[in-house]
């Protein structure tokens, strides 16, 4: 397996995965609706292009994107984002194609972003209840759960690694 920053060629099947997973409930159903369409396509353009994402209440925060591949074939991505502490990570957006799921493929990407970070430093993930998968694999991987003060999303859970 290959984990590199990802490229413009990466664009759409992450774009899929994103839709895909908001109507399986793991990602928000806002999704589903063309204006936040529209805004996930800009920000993945401005990850790829800029480094960099805006986000709903209108502040910029510093990106990484990489995306999995099993011999040239697009397996899962993973969007990192600063937020607002230069300690503080967290994943914005992760998924694992269907055709590559169970295959270690999403702790690859957790590991690979772990691996990065210097000391001090944390890396954060909020995860909606349909997100089973997900949070198996942030407790698989040394996360562990602890309350969200004033969630934008009251439902999700939040993961931290330190």
């Amino acid at each position: 397996m290959n984990i590199l920053p990802s490229r413009l060629t990466d664009i759409d099947p992450v774009f899929n995965l994103v839709l895909s997973g908001s109507s399986d409930g793991v990602f928000s159903d806002l999704y589903k609706q063309p204006r936040y369409l529209a805004g996930l396509a800009q920000q993945l353009f401005s990850c790829i292009f800029l480094k960099r994402i805006q986000i709903a209440d209108g502040t910029w925060h510093n990106t990484k994107m990489y995306s999995a591949y099993i011999d040239s074939d697009f397996a899962g991505f993973i969007i990192i984002r600063d937020i607002g502490k230069s300690e503080c990570r967290e994943i914005y957006l992760f998924a694992v194609s269907p055709r590559f799921r169970q295959m270690g493929v999403g702790r690859e990407l957790i590991d690979y972003c772990r691996m990065q970070m210097l000391p001090g430093e944390s890396l954060e993930a909020s995860c909606l209840p349909k997100a089973k998968i997900m949070k198996h694999l942030l407790k698989a991987s040394g996360f562990t759960s602890e309350k969200k003060p004033n969630s934008d999303t009251p439902k999700a859970q939040r993961w931290v690694f330190r």
